[in-house]
């Protein structure tokens, strides 16, 4: 016989069914654990600040230590993969608590564990201890903090590195704009936990032998809109428009404020907002620039909302299968990344993710079969089908990033220094063209790929010459006092003079990038060090450059040169050359160059050059007598050309 209800209730247990955890007792993994005095608030509060200055420390080395925008440029391909890394996880991770009805197989669950890590939910740090074990409203009120103090603490780490650490103007540019992109990535990590945690203070339900009364899902023992769950809703409903609506709106509203900036490399505040807004366009094309926003709320939807949605039933697992299936075809249909391997990457997760609903499906549609009829799928199979599918996903995942995105950085500068030694570029030019095939590919294996986006700048005027540049993809302008004066173009070279100069020159001339650019570096210090370390003679170069001369002014010739100096020859307007274009440059051994006051070598005037030999003066002459635009006659008047060449060379000789 017994007094109370609570006495037919195991030790732990208390209320109408024994589903509420007695005092001196906690709830942990969904079962009431003995804690003298139960959880504290204050104790989780603790434990939470805590966290926040970890995060304040971590930024402040962040801030310290932070690279260069220029060099933060390698990490720009990456963080697309990551970002569709981060949803797979997320999502997944959350299945067992929105979809908490599912009878999720034990080894699945055990599975799902670790990645709960990158929710950042806080009630799986609180259950370190049982004293840090409190309720679930107190904890959704102390998940609701977590993004004020998280955004505190980054703020905070920020002024401090700016009062204490002396920084040039462009580091604390650099800072500044290093600042916004992690409130950004804070925002993308605490969302779908903020999203789940809200949804969660709404999702009640009727237990069987309780008539009319409905219960809170996650704490049997607060009854739904009543007393302090009643509360709690209304604080719901501000962080619904605080959180759920308000994170990716003003992340829209920052995009669609600067949206004439994304992608337009003329435009003064262009690169400001692709350093700081960067990571929520970039990895998008640029009609696409919104689709950020699109992930985000589908990620809010599928760990959020389908709380609430059927809570329980099958439909549940239907509706968010049809949710995964309708954005894994927009995904298909749009392409919206700009690297295909994401469009892959995002294909691939979105199928991983329905395959693994279809699962939850089968599974949920058992709970309501009779006993005495045998179950249609065996739990422990469909547990190791979803572990493997859902592994494989990942493993394919990190194969397409360390392949494709990192790998592809190495793949693509072995193709582009083939492509160079194949074109035999390096092999037309003056200053390379009396080495040896074998040498020459020596120093193109020695040579780094640098890709440089539109509207920034290669090299700029009177900034120290330390590398010599081949232009193997994309345009660029070259202006002199921010005049343009000329166009590079594929195979086009600059900085020879930092190669050949025993001192340090400057540039001649800012190189600003009219499209995306792929280009092979070699660095003056290398290149030293590999003709020190071969022992490669330079005995035979005046004579391997007076061949090269002599053989570019068979075809080209400095007009203006030869009417002043001989006058015998009229003048002729400049003609069209064959493929269509106008006046050329001239081809001085296999390096195209324009006239003095329009001059293409960024590096100086090319009689600055100090050649081994000495003879400074004498090539610098014969040079400069080439530096100069021609017209490329027709084929009938090559003969014509030709002479004209031959007495230029006279002239300079």
């Amino acid at each position: 016989m017994f007094n109370t209800t609570n006495d037919q209730c195991a030790d732990g247990y208390t209320g109408a069914l024994c589903l509420s955890c007695a005092k001196d007792y906690v709830l942990q993994s969904g079962t009431c654990l003995p804690c003298k005095g139960g959880g504290v608030f204050w104790n989780a509060f603790a434990a939470m600040m805590g966290s926040c200055f970890l995060v304040f420390c971590i930024v402040c080395v962040v801030l310290v230590v932070s690279v260069s925008a220029k060099k933060a440029k390698k990490s720009k391909r990456y963080f697309g993969q990551m970002k569709i890394m981060l949803t797979f996880i997320q999502i997944l991770g959350s299945m067992p608590s929105v979809y908490d009805n599912v009878p999720w197989p034990t080894y699945f669950l055990d599975f799902l564990v670790p990645l709960n890590f990158f929710n950042l939910d806080l009630s799986i740090f609180l259950k370190a201890q049982c004293t840090l074990s409190i309720p679930f409203l107190d904890q959704f009120m102390l998940h609701m903090m977590l993004p004020v103090g998280a955004i505190a603490s980054i703020a905070l780490a920020h002024v401090l590195v700016s009062c204490t650490c002396k920084r040039k103007k462009k580091q604390r540019v650099r800072n500044k704009q290093l600042t916004t992109q992690l409130f950004i990535v804070a925002v993308l990590l605490l969302y779908p936990s903020l999203a789940t945690k809200i949804f969660t203070v709404f999702r009640c339900k009727n237990l069987d032998g309780i008539m009319n009364v409905l219960v809170l899902e996650a704490d049997y023992s607060q009854l739904c809109f009543e007393g302090k769950h009643y509360v709690y809703v209304h604080v719901a409903i501000v962080f619904i428009f605080l959180y759920v609506i308000g994170m990716p709106l003003s992340l829209f509203l920052a995009l669609w404020t600067n949206r004439n900036d994304l992608n337009n490399p003329k435009s003064p505040r262009y690169m400001h907002v692709k350093s700081s807004l960067g990571g929520l366009y970039l990895q998008y094309s640029p009609k696409y620039w919104w689709f950020e926003m699109v992930s985000i709320v589908h990620k809010m939807v599928m760990t959020g909302f389908m709380c609430i949605v059927t809570p329980g039933s099958s439909s549940q697992l239907l509706i968010a299968t049809l949710i995964m299936l309708i954005y894994m075809l927009l995904v298909l249909k749009t392409a919206p990344f700009v690297e295909e391997s994401e469009d892959l990457s995002c294909f691939i997760a979105c199928f991983t993710l329905t395959l693994t609903y279809i699962g939850g499906f089968a599974l949920i549609s058992e709970v309501n079969n009779k006993e005495n009829v045998a179950p249609t799928y065996n739990s422990n199979l469909l547990a190791i089908c979803l572990i493997g599918i859902n592994v494989l996903c990942i493993l394919i995942e990190v194969v397409i990033f360390i392949i494709v995105d990192v790998g592809g950085c190495v793949s693509s500068l072995i193709k582009t220094r083939q492509a160079l030694l194949h074109s035999d570029a390096l092999g037309t030019t003056a200053i390379f063209s009396p080495l040896p095939a074998s040498a020459r590919a020596e120093i193109i294996d020695i040579m780094e790929i640098r890709h440089v986006d539109k509207g920034e700048d290669l090299v700029k005027q009177n900034d120290a010459a330390m590398e010599f540049m081949v232009i193997m993809k994309g345009k660029a302008n070259v202006l002199v006092d921010n005049v343009v004066v000329r166009t590079f173009g594929k195979l086009d070279m600059l900085g020879e003079n930092c190669l050949l100069s025993h001192d340090l020159p400057t540039r001649g001339a800012t190189v600003r990038c009219l499209t995306e650019m792929t280009v092979l570096v070699l660095n003056r210090n290398k290149y030293q060090h590999l003709f020190d370390s071969k022992g490669l003679e330079w005995d035979n170069y005046e004579e391997n450059m007076l061949r090269e001369v002599r053989r570019a002014s068979r075809l080209y010739a400095k007009e203006d040169l030869v009417r002043e100096r001989s006058g015998s020859l009229e003048e002729q307007p400049a003609e069209e050359n064959e493929s269509g274009g106008g006046t050329v440059a001239v081809n001085v051994a296999g390096t195209k160059v324009m006239p003095v006051n329009n001059a293409s070598d960024t590096d100086g005037p090319i009689s600055s050059y100090k050649q081994p030999n000495g003879n400074q003066n004498k090539w610098g002459n014969v040079l400069d007598a080439y530096r100069c635009t021609v017209s490329l006659k027709k084929k009938d008047q090559k003969t014509l050309l030709q002479k004209r060449a031959s007495k230029a060379w006279q002239t300079v000789q």
